[in-house]
């Protein structure tokens, strides 16, 4: 019994199901938003982070009780805006470097985790496109407000 979890209500799965694995990843992603928010930020990037926790938690409901997943936006913009700024953004693309700073270092390591959730997903939960496109936006979303910090 020790190496077996609940998937839902009384169905019991190895610890290593691939949906327990989904959502072991998600819950450290919550847990690295938090962390971000607790520590000295812009107030615009907490605010961001928060509407990011909202997503993620969203998420989890919606794989848990196999809801389907709304519309999201951060900071009243929608992640599919955000995500068509991540393809072509105002300055260009920039890669990481240790100049960018804490805040943006941080920033970069959620984007890098959200994108590895959203390959988790695809694995995990092959009919899921509205949490895989997610997903991919948010990954997306988190690197525009990455390049929007560095130029603060």
């Amino acid at each position: 019994m020790a190496d077996t979890t609940s998937l839902y209500g009384a169905q019991r799965v190895k610890k290593t199901h691939p949906r327990i694995l989904f959502r072991g990843q998600l819950d450290l992603l919550q847990s690295e938003v938090t962390l971000l928010c607790t520590k000295q930020i812009a107030s615009s990037v907490y605010r961001e982070l928060c509407d990011i926790q909202k997503i993620l938690c969203a998420i989890m409901r919606a794989e848990v009780l196999e809801e389907p997943l709304g519309e999201y936006a951060i900071c009243n913009r929608s992640l599919e805006l955000l995500h068509a700024l991540s393809h072509d953004p105002p300055g260009g693309h920039h890669f990481p470097t240790p100049e960018i700073g804490q805040v943006c270092a941080q920033l970069n390591v959620l984007r890098a985790k959200v994108r590895h959730l959203e390959i988790l997903s695809i694995e995990a939960l092959p009919e899921r496109t509205d949490i895989h496109d997610t997903l991919n936006m948010l990954s997306g979303a988190v690197y525009t407000i990455m390049l929007e910090e560095q130029n603060r």
